[in-house]
């Protein structure tokens, strides 16, 4: 499966949210969705059963979280 373009991600989140709410996203992959929804100040939630997925998501949500 590919990586969901940030563009459109936040297209939706935008459309379906307002600040300070919270996105879900039970099939998180690489966590793009995350990325985008802490960046428009929505909180997270997300999970994947993969271990792989779940380190990758890790790290990209606390360098995001750094910036």
């Amino acid at each position: 499966m590919r990586e969901k373009p940030k563009s459109l991600l936040e297209r939706i989140i935008k459309a379906s949210s307002s600040k300070g709410d919270i996105v879900a996203d039970f099939f998180m992959g690489s966590c793009t969705t995350g990325e985008v929804a802490l960046d428009l100040e929505r909180k997270f939630i997300g999970c994947d059963i993969g271990e792989k997925a779940c380190e990758i998501s890790k790290e990209r949500l606390s360098n995001a979280s750094n910036t």
